[in-house]
């Protein structure tokens, strides 16, 4: 190998190891963005998960009024609901609640469309995630 390093011109030698320094580089820049995007990702499903616990500490303090007598179990519900609707998080994102009984899933609350609070989900349009 040395001798065929030797016999390539110095300008060719260069051109080499440039080359080389510049694949060692975007290698770096490669694993650093694939590192990035990995604990970006990790970071959302935190933030998702303690949204999530915050919704369910509201609904567990109105429960647990409710188990200590403090309100009947239709006022709590109703508390919980309007404390739910309420809740928003970065700007424009909002909690729902739907109740999953069989065979068909209702809509107990929506925060941003009232009509569908009550609402029976058993339309087609009701099947996809958009």
């Amino acid at each position: 190998m040395g001798s065929f390093l030797r016999r390539l011109s110095l300008r060719t030698r260069l051109s080499l190891i440039a080359v080389l320094a510049l694949l060692a580089m975007l290698a770096l820049v490669g694993q650093n963005l694939f590192s990035m995007r990995s604990l970006l990702y990790h970071d959302r499903q935190v933030k998702t998960r303690h949204l999530v616990e915050m919704a369910f500490s509201v609904l567990d303090h109105y429960h647990s009024l409710y188990k200590a007598g403090t309100l009947g179990e239709d006022e709590a519900k109703r508390q919980a609901t309007a404390a739910i609707k309420q809740l928003r998080y970065e700007g424009s994102g909002y909690f729902w609640i739907n109740d999953l009984s069989r065979p068909v899933p209702k809509m107990v609350m929506h925060a941003t469309i009232p009509a569908l609070d009550g609402k029976v989900l058993d339309d087609t349009r009701f099947e996809k995630a958009t």
